[in-house]
């Protein structure tokens, strides 16, 4: 899935508790279902829009520092940008969490940030470990981590076909927030 898809899905499992009295274990919450949103919907078939520095990266048995691979990072790096962006609008706009943006409420803030991270950190952690995989050895947490990050990945069917990929996103975010939605009521 696309960044945008984790922090919508992860905004739709948590949105009933970021309405709840700030608290720590209120706050771990909203970020371990975050997280965990992560994998389930990665399980889900589905598109991932292709990142040139990712590509080159996984074929390469170690981490080369070219100009080359800097340009294809930052390339990379604004499609992300914009994705997160994407994800963290719609969130707001559906879940209608821009209330706590206009009143300045920190500790909601503070919550909808977990959300964003939890939603995203399984992904970022799984690219942090091909910048690092020539310094790790078997026995790592990253390298556990992306074993099991690969194995719970559901299979990318749409890669290649943006439209049928960027439409099978759209559906899984509209049928979990239609599921979400049914059961809070």
């Amino acid at each position: 899935m696309i960044l945008s898809s984790h922090i919508v899905a992860a905004s739709a499992l948590s949105a009933p508790l970021i309405n709840q009295p700030f608290s720590f274990l209120n706050s771990a919450l909203v970020f371990i279902i975050s997280f965990l949103s992560h994998f389930l919907i990665d399980m889900i078939p589905h598109w991932d829009y292709k990142t040139a520095f990712g590509e080159k990266i996984k074929k390469a048995d170690e981490f080369v520092d070219s100009k080359e691979l800097k340009n294809l990072f930052q390339s990379d790096l604004v499609k992300f940008f914009f994705d997160g962006i994407l994800g963290i609008v719609l969130s707001l706009a559906i879940f209608n969490f821009s209330d706590f943006l206009i009143d300045f409420n920190f500790e909601k803030i503070f919550m909808f940030s977990l959300i964003i991270l939890g939603g995203i950190l399984p992904d970022a952690l799984n690219a942090f470990y091909f910048f690092r995989k020539k310094y790790l050895n078997e026995k790592s947490f990253l390298e556990y981590f992306h074993r099991f990050h690969n194995s719970v990945h559901g299979k990318s069917i749409f890669n290649g076909k943006f439209f049928l990929g960027a439409f099978s996103q759209i559906l899984t975010i509209v049928e979990i927030i239609f599921l979400i939605k049914l059961f809070q009521q």
